[in-house]
């Protein structure tokens, strides 16, 4: 059983949105930051599922800056050599092949009701939420 400020977020409690905690945990995912924003603003008894909204925000937020301007770099790249627009896109190509991978496996892990706390952007939704 976990304690302390885990103790807070098990999906156990009822949400908001009359879904079990894991399916509204897993819909802060779905949408990316979007959906982060839209859940933590409407939730607001189930510490689990505001916990997931705050980190799809935080994680997919930044990831999305990253992955379009680093874009926005390739194509400017595109007017200076042709060679560093190919290795600047396919860069952003895996950047947002790990971005897609790692929706996905948040999407499944929080569906599932698994623990699914990312390094870094776990304790800025931490900070985010008020714990």
């Amino acid at each position: 059983m976990p304690t302390g400020a885990d103790a807070s977020r098990t999906p156990a409690d009822e949400t908001v949105l009359g879904v079990s905690p894991p399916v509204a945990a897993m819909l802060c995912y779905l949408g990316f930051w979007v959906s982060g924003i839209l859940l933590l603003v409407l939730e607001r008894r189930n510490a689990f599922v505001r916990f997931h909204a705050a980190q799809s925000v935080v994680t997919f937020g930044v990831l999305s800056a990253v992955g379009l301007a680093s874009a926005l770099g390739a194509t400017v790249t595109l007017f200076v050599s042709p060679l560093l627009f190919h290795v600047l896109t396919l860069c952003t190509e895996l950047l947002w092949l790990v971005i897609l991978l790692l929706w996905a496996g948040c999407l499944v892990k929080t569906l599932r009701g698994d623990p699914c706390r990312l390094p870094l952007a776990g304790a800025l939704a931490d900070r985010l939420i008020g714990e």
